[in-house]
């Protein structure tokens, strides 16, 4: 089961971080989530040990803990989705699905917000009920 999910910008900033568990264990999730932003870092700058999984944007597992594995995925642009699940028998491939639909979810929603933006600067007036209400 998933108990954690969080984008991390390109400068380590989180963008976004949710958990799925009770309060007392978000914490100790957030500080998963900020030690595997080392590793990740870790594998991006040591090519060599990190093997073939640079190749593509799954980076995989990247630590297990003593009850989660933690996984990860860089993007092009270096934003960074982190995906901490309980399942210590998970296989590699349900969680690169997951993160690839998490991934598709967002660039649709950004493509969304920047349709909105350019009908918004659009040169024609906007006829609309409403808009003559106001």
């Amino acid at each position: 089961m998933i108990v954690c999910v969080a984008v991390v910008g390109h400068q380590n900033n989180p963008l976004y971080i949710q958990s799925f568990t009770e309060a007392d264990d978000a914490l100790k999730l957030h500080h998963i989530v900020h030690c595997s932003l080392d590793v990740i870092d870790e594998r991006v700058n040591n090519p060599k040990k990190s093997g073939p999984t640079l190749n593509e944007t799954f980076l995989g597992l990247l630590y297990p803990t003593e009850n989660y594995k933690v996984y990860g995925y860089l993007t092009n642009t270096k934003v960074k989705f982190i995906v901490v699940t309980t399942d210590l028998d998970v296989r590699d491939a349900d969680v690169r699905n997951v993160i690839y639909g998490i991934q598709k979810e967002l660039v649709q929603l950004q493509q969304d917000l920047t349709n909105i933006i350019a009908d918004l600067n659009r040169p024609t007036p906007i006829f609309c009920c409403n808009f003559q209400l106001l």
